[in-house]
């Protein structure tokens, strides 16, 4: 017998797991500093920030779930920090080990401008996570139409599957956003 897998427990299953890969329960991996920075950064703490990094803080530690300041301050909404650690060129595509990205959890979270900044900094679009989501396909699922109006404006593939099969016309679908479902069909998607 065939057990067919309903699409829509998989892009639930896709949205939690993706919540606690990118939840704020950090365990460290990093040094006595690389700590205090990485949590400094998810605060928002520009002053401790610029503190650190004076001090020769390593700007690309990470959690031992490979969550970077970068990461946490991008899925915080934190913009001065993020801008902040994209001028002192820190790794911006750095995945942590889910396959998220920094971009991802801006999109996943609707931070429009910081999707925006990291773009601009040269954040990779297309990248999957290893489920197969992209920043486009988390935005879309969580309904951030100003977010996937960004990406797709910098040419983010409206084709790409998840693990699961569906595109981010399907994430949109699923999650019943009616308004992404409406401008992704617009251009087109699949």
């Amino acid at each position: 017998m065939v057990r067919r897998t309903n699409p829509k427990h998989i892009a639930v299953s896709l949205a939690m797991a993706m919540a606690m890969a990118l939840s704020t329960s950090v365990a460290w991996s990093a040094d006595g500093s690389e700590k205090e920075f990485i949590k400094a950064s998810m605060k928002g703490d520009m002053a401790a920030v610029k503190t650190f990094a004076d001090a020769g803080v390593n700007l690309n530690a990470a959690t031992d779930k490979g969550l970077t300041a970068l990461m946490l301050s991008a899925l915080q909404g934190h913009v001065e920090v993020v801008r902040f650690l994209i001028a002192k060129k820190v790794d911006i595509n750095a995945k942590d080990t889910g396959g998220t990205t920094s971009l991802m959890a801006a999109a996943k979270r609707g931070h429009a401008e910081i999707v925006q900044m990291l773009i601009d900094g040269g954040a990779k679009i297309d990248v999957q996570s290893e489920k197969g989501l992209t920043a486009l396909g988390m935005a879309a699922m969580d309904g951030h139409l100003e977010v996937v109006t960004a990406l797709i404006s910098k040419g983010a593939d409206l084709g790409v599957k998840a693990q699961n099969g569906l595109t981010p016309l399907g994430m949109a679908s699923l999650g019943n956003h009616t308004r992404v479902v409406e401008f992704l069909k617009s251009k087109n998607a699949p």
